[in-house]
């Protein structure tokens, strides 16, 4: 049985995994397909999230060539409330989980 949380009632699967890997790790930045790869989705559904993260200021964006890199925007008021809502309704190993299964995939 899947046990519901409160964060899957305010954000959709997809917005959750974006604001699991740059607010968990708000130093790095992501390129689009790396993020895509990491969550295990087209990176064409990371688009729209990405754009509207960044349109509020949740997120940051520069670019290096054509590339554009998506990171956390620590600048932003709403960066440690969101943060720690993330951590208080996903839980804080449910987060990290999801957060470094790639490096652990990476390290095996």
């Amino acid at each position: 049985m899947h046990k519901h949380r409160p964060l899957d009632a305010l954000l959709p699967k997809t917005r959750q995994g974006i604001l699991a890997a740059t607010l968990v790790q708000p130093e790095k930045a992501w390129y689009v397909s790396e993020l895509a790869r990491r969550m295990g989705v087209p990176a064409s559904s990371l688009q729209r999230e990405l754009h509207d993260l960044s349109e509020v200021g949740i997120l940051k964006t520069h670019k290096q060539g054509r590339m554009v890199y998506y990171q956390a925007n620590t600048d932003s008021p709403v960066f440690p409330d969101l943060r720690g809502l993330l951590f208080k309704t996903a839980g804080f190993v449910d987060v990290l989980a999801h957060a470094l299964r790639p490096l652990a995939a990476r390290l095996r």
